[in-house]
């Protein structure tokens, strides 16, 4: 069970609560369709990313969801988190985005990758043991193929 976690991003205070767990893997299928092509050419620990290309991959993807998509997406990510104003009452993200954000995208991206490291996406508990285990997971060399999955009886 998440507990909930006070969060601070730049110069701004939030808290996070669980999402529920059906919006969670909605989420999450998306962050893999989007993050996975960053990974595709990754063999190993020992690779080397090429930043322009990955960033590139992911440009691509988001370019690939549709503007309400996409807003659809952020508004689910932030569904459970709270704004701590340093003066004023809490008030959930959604009544304040304008107030939280506005001036500083950047801000709000790094709340999403907190959120979704928070909920333990897929791609963040799988990186989180290592770059091999999202590596093996995306590989297509250990995808089985025919000839040794066992669907053939032995003579």
């Amino acid at each position: 069970m998440l507990e909930p976690k006070k969060i601070k991003i730049e110069d701004k205070e939030f808290q996070l609560q669980p999402l529920k767990v059906m919006v969670a893997l909605r989420l999450d299928k998306k962050v893999i369709t989007l993050l996975l092509p960053l990974l595709s050419n990754v063999k190993d620990l020992d690779s080397e990313i090429n930043l322009g290309s990955a960033l590139g991959k992911f440009a691509e993807s988001l370019q690939n969801l549709p503007d309400d998509e996409y807003e659809s997406f952020m508004k689910d990510l932030f569904s459970t988190v709270t704004y701590l104003p340093k003066k004023g009452i809490p008030v959930e993200l959604s009544e304040a985005m304008d107030s939280a954000f506005q001036g500083n995208i950047t801000a709000m991206y790094k709340l999403a990758w907190e959120v979704m490291k928070y909920n333990k996406f897929s791609p963040f508990e799988l990186m989180a043991g290592g770059l091999g285990n999202l590596t093996t997971l995306i590989s297509k060399e250990n995808t089985p193929n025919e000839e040794n999955n066992g669907s053939e009886s032995v003579k």
